[in-house]
């Protein structure tokens, strides 16, 4: 008896919280909502991220070729490769070299921002289940997944107790996770103003949004001075300089923006590394043994 009034209560109250939302939804029409959806937003980026790496794939190509051509005369063993070629091959050979190398620095640059993208859009659907249903962290599972990005919900909202409500940033992209999140805020903040049975729970989603955005933002300029920084980077002979413009911002800015970077985007990296990353440990192992077996000059 217990449990089927239990599953009619259930019942019940998810009819009622049906009918509420339904509502609502039908009161603001999607276009009059600022932002696109998040989910237009990763599409997109995904989008723009394969195309950067068939881009890149290709001009790789181009520099493994060169590579090939300027060390086919270099065939004698037991003398290192660079002794065996002209001055000329052999900067043909370091600029191809050098190419690779910026390649897959940019590889991993644009890894990570397509990775924060899906992150952000991962750690929103936790923070729905905690605010609108009372999900607690306790309630997942030991090996659940989402265990990792409600660590991540709980960071933010330790690192921002109480975020304040801001305007959208707009940026050349129309439709970036920015925009996304602002979208869904539009839409929780609406649901609020209807003041149904769900607004305790919107108010802490808004709070959350929020939170999410502030990340986002971190993320945003991460991805730009990484990309600037790599656009940088100069050589000398085999050493390259690689700026770091991050820094210096980071030091500069609040306590709030500086645990953001160095606690919450810190435990991100750490945790959750990107298959390109996994790429570049692997490629740098093979490189450092073709280095061995074939060295370059005499050691």
């Amino acid at each position: 008896m217990m449990e089927a009034h239990s599953m009619k209560y259930l019942v019940a109250s998810l009819a009622i919280l049906t009918i509420a939302s339904t509502a609502n939804a039908a009161q603001k029409p999607a276009e009059t909502m600022e932002g696109c959806p998040l989910s237009i937003a990763l599409q997109d980026i995904d989008s723009f991220v394969e195309h950067q790496y068939s881009t890149m794939a290709e001009s790789d190509l181009k520099a493994l070729s060169e590579e090939k051509a300027a060390i086919a005369k270099a065939n004698k063993p037991g003398v290192a490769i660079g002794r065996q070629m002209s001055p000329a091959d052999l900067d043909r050979f370091n600029v191809a070299r050098h190419a690779l190398i910026e390649s897959s620095l940019e590889e991993l640059n644009f890894s990570k921002f397509q990775r924060n993208a899906h992150l952000i859009a991962d750690v929103l659907s936790v923070a729905k289940l905690a605010d609108l249903y009372d999900v607690k962290q306790s309630d997942l599972g030991q090996d659940d997944p989402r265990q990792f990005y409600y660590k991540v919900l709980l960071m933010l909202r330790a690192n921002q107790p109480k975020p304040p409500r801001t305007a959208q940033v707009r940026i050349d992209i129309k439709c970036d996770v920015e925009a996304g999140l602002y979208w869904e805020e539009e839409d929780s903040l609406h649901q609020l103003a209807q003041q149904d049975v769900t607004a305790p729970q919107m108010s802490l989603l808004v709070a959350d949004i929020e939170r999410l955005r502030s990340l986002q933002q971190a993320f945003w300029k991460i991805f730009n001075h990484g990309a600037a920084d790599v656009r940088a980077i100069r050589w000398s002979g085999d050493e390259p300089y690689i700026p770091d413009t991050m820094t210096p911002l980071v030091e500069g800015s609040d306590d709030l923006t500086k645990r953001l970077y160095k606690i919450v985007v810190a435990y991100i990296d750490e945790r959750l590394p990107t298959d390109k990353e996994f790429e570049a440990k692997f490629r740098q192992k093979m490189a450092e043994k073709a280095e061995r077996d074939n060295p370059l000059t005499d050691k």
